[in-house]
């Protein structure tokens, strides 16, 4: 079995070009070659991510779009039998990592005692925003509260390294203790607040998250998705928001139905479904592709219901 300080597994979905720069940028800025684990989602495969590997690069080609959250346990699942590895990072394929970032990371993990470590995350476009500086969960609001977002780093907000109780996907180191436990994503998430509902689960097992400041990733955003789309997230005029609202409402109830009861639960509940309408009807105004979320929000409802039968 081979032996590697860091493994490191990044899912491409029809984004080569984009997985090319990742790996280009983590083997120019790594000390020591860490082992890379490529798992492809894309419909037909990508075979050109072939013109990739080498002895420290592994490509997982699925037959079908399994989702970000199972894609990544198949890479975890697959460095766990293959590769004696100390640590493993999950990174996003549409990220460029800094210099010295990796080891940073690493010497944070060992060093500041904790079982998850990230960084922080700007926009590739716009290097001088933050895209994540550290994160809190908001049980009430089921959400989390990233400082700093869409905006220049503050001294008490992303220049500042701390522990912290949300970590993003986009870029998470877990210490061998923190996977044994976390066994990865929930595969009952197929795209978007997973990291959410792995930051729940991690502080319900006493894991410790821990933001570091002095280490930075460059990321593009919705690599997958862009072309020519130049809206993110729940934007109204992003061309995916109907697929960002089925996701990210729907799998928002799934995990914290699943995580809180009681008082915590009826709090949470109240809180999400004024959010959604406040949401669809905002969406409803302002978007061109109103229709089509009025459809994902009926699938939404749809959805959940079938699942408390």
């Amino acid at each position: 079995m081979l032996s590697k300080d860091l493994a490191i597994v990044l899912v491409n979905f029809n984004g080569f070009q984009d997985t090319y720069e990742c790996v280009k940028s983590i083997r120019e800025h790594s000390e020591n070659t860490p082992y890379i684990v490529i798992v492809d989602n894309s419909e037909p495969n990508e075979m050109a991510l072939h013109n990739l590997e080498d002895d420290n690069l592994h490509i997982i080609f699925n037959k079908k779009n399994q989702g970000f959250g199972k894609a990544n346990n198949i890479g975890i699942n697959w460095v766990q039998k293959n590769i004696d590895f100390k640590s493993l990072l999950l990174l996003n394929n549409d990220t460029i990592v800094n210099s010295s970032s990796l080891s940073t990371m690493l010497k944070c993990l060992n060093e500041e005692e904790v079982d998850i470590v990230s960084c922080k995350i700007v926009y590739h476009d716009e290097p001088s925003i933050i895209w994540y500086g550290g994160g809190e969960i908001n049980y009430k609001k089921g959400w989390p509260k990233v400082v700093d977002f869409n905006q220049h780093e503050t001294s008490e907000g992303a220049t500042k390294s701390r522990f912290v109780t949300f970590v993003s996907g986009c870029v998470i180191l877990f210490s061998k203790n923190a996977l044994k436990h976390l066994k990865g994503f929930d595969e009952d998430l197929f795209m978007y607040v997973e990291d959410l509902e792995l930051s729940v689960r991690a502080h319900q097992k006493g894991l410790k998250i821990w933001y570091t400041s002095e280490a930075v990733i460059r990321h593009k955003v919705q690599g997958s998705f862009v072309g020519d789309n130049h809206y993110k997230g729940m934007h109204p005029k992003n061309k995916n928001v109907a697929y960002h609202f089925y996701h990210k409402k729907k799998n928002q109830w799934i995990t914290f139905r699943k995580h809180l009861h009681g008082k915590d639960y009826r709090t949470f509940r109240r809180y999400y479904w004024a959010n959604f309408f406040k949401t669809l009807i905002r969406l409803i105004i302002l978007s061109p592709k109103r229709f089509k979320v009025i459809g994902s929000a009926f699938m939404v409802i749809r959805s959940l219901s079938l699942r408390s039968e």
